[in-house]
């Protein structure tokens, strides 16, 4: 799950405290109930019956005793309205992940950017024609020294056959895609040191039982608001041509001053042009967005508006000085992973006509969010405002849909072909065949 985190939180209703009891369960589960509803954008909470469903599910809740026993029960409550960035999930996430999707509607912070576990092996894994492949391998991770690579077939993580799962998702649903690649990224992280058992086949046929080590991965951590600390990961490398690609897997404040100093390096070098790799990442907070925007526009503009009930905030986009703007063409490559501030930067450069998008569909999970701690220690992620396109469009539950479509596919995967990737290079480059 993706967060478009407002950094306005509410303030927390309530630290500490013991997780147990029907008394303290009631409670959370009413303040969740009318916190939703007293800052859902839509005060009709989209022609639902929020009355209703409080009392339809009012029962269950008094028999709750624990935050386990009731979290099922607020999440059922959530998911009522159908959108994306609700959820809720324990407030203690020591033990490890395993292979299955918290219940919530579209990406969530467990789903997406929950990284408490300080330690994985490595790997990148989307669902391909049926089959959880794995799509790019960390230099130096247990993976690599294992000698994974990317267009290997992933058959089983501990004892979870992912090869059967995979056989059962919808392959003209990228929601359910995505959720799968998501279950399996989360069954990849662990204490470190800590092992996992993993079962892949190779192009050749071979399969291969491995034990994996889990590793502390490069990247700093960081934690916003009641969020769940993460690692932010970013890099900048220069492919064919010196055309520079700039590759996030979050939006969050330690990613800024990178991705800007990067800007302003191409900018001065006179690159001929700039990808964003998008693959993957979740969003996060979307004044880093617009802020990255600034290098890349002459004038100013929008990324779109955020509607809430008292007032409409413009995500303005201030361009920086001409030296440090990009003035050659803009790309950015997307999937079903790309979430929130992603989809919003993609979205938005493309509705202006500064970026051509590649790669595939995203879902359209992007919601103004925050998140806050309950009366019993649990994590509520909740909508705080809907969004708009530049041009007035509504992004959520409609996605961004890339000018040129290019999925991947294990086979060129295997052969070291980033196909998205190489397409946009050739169009920043007017070289293509």
């Amino acid at each position: 799950m993706s967060l478009l985190l407002l950094l306005s939180c509410i303030p927390n209703h309530r630290r500490g405290g013991s997780t147990s009891g029907a008394k303290l369960q009631l409670e959370t589960f009413e303040y969740v109930w009318e916190r939703v509803g007293a800052v859902y954008p839509d005060p009709d909470m989209d022609g639902l019956d929020w009355q209703g469903v409080h009392d339809e599910l009012l029962p269950q809740a008094k028999k709750a005793r624990t935050a386990d026993a009731l979290r099922p029960v607020l999440n059922d409550m959530i998911s009522r309205l159908e959108v994306s960035h609700f959820g809720v999930f324990p407030g203690n996430q020591d033990e490890e992940p395993e292979f299955a999707q918290a219940p919530q509607v579209g990406p969530g912070i467990q789903g997406a950017l929950a990284q408490e576990s300080s330690a994985d092996v490595g790997l990148e894994v989307r669902y391909l024609s049926g089959e959880l492949v794995v799509t790019r391998v960390r230099g130096g991770s247990s993976a690599d020294q294992a000698g994974i690579k990317a267009g290997w077939v992933v058959l089983s993580i501990g004892e979870t056959d992912v090869a059967s799962q995979a056989a059962e998702v919808d392959p003209e649903s990228p929601a359910d895609q995505g959720a799968m690649a998501r279950a399996a990224s989360r069954a990849f992280l662990g204490s470190p040191s800590s092992s996992l058992s993993l079962s892949t086949r190779s192009p050749d046929g071979q399969v291969q039982e491995l034990s994996l080590e889990r590793q502390a991965a490069a990247g700093e951590m960081v934690q916003v608001g009641f969020m769940p600390p993460m690692r932010t990961e970013f890099e900048l490398a220069r492919v064919r041509g010196g055309v520079g690609v700039l590759r996030f897997n979050v939006f969050m404040p330690p990613v800024a001053p990178a991705a800007e100093a990067a800007l302003t390096e191409l900018a001065l070098e006179g690159a001929p042009g700039v990808i964003f790799d998008l693959r993957g990442n979740p969003g996060g907070v979307i004044a880093i967005a617009s802020g990255l925007a600034g290098y890349l526009v002459d004038e100013r503009s929008s990324l779109g508006t955020m509607i809430s009930r008292d007032a409409d905030l413009n995500l303005t986009v201030f361009p920086r000085p001409p030296d440090q703007r990009i003035h050659g063409p803009v790309a950015i490559l997307v999937d079903e992973l790309s979430y929130s501030s992603s989809e919003i930067l993609a979205h938005g450069l493309q509705a202006t006509g500064r970026a051509r998008v590649f790669g595939t569909p995203t879902v359209g999970a992007c919601l103004p969010s925050t998140v806050d701690i309950l009366p019993n220690g649990d994590r509520l992620q909740y909508v705080l405002a809907d969004l708009v396109g530049p041009t007035g469009e509504r992004i959520e539950g409609v996605g961004v849909t890339p000018d040129v479509i290019v999925p991947q596919n294990a086979e060129a995967l295997a052969a070291g072909r980033d196909e998205a990737l190489d397409a946009a290079v050739c169009w920043i480059l007017e070289d293509c065949e």
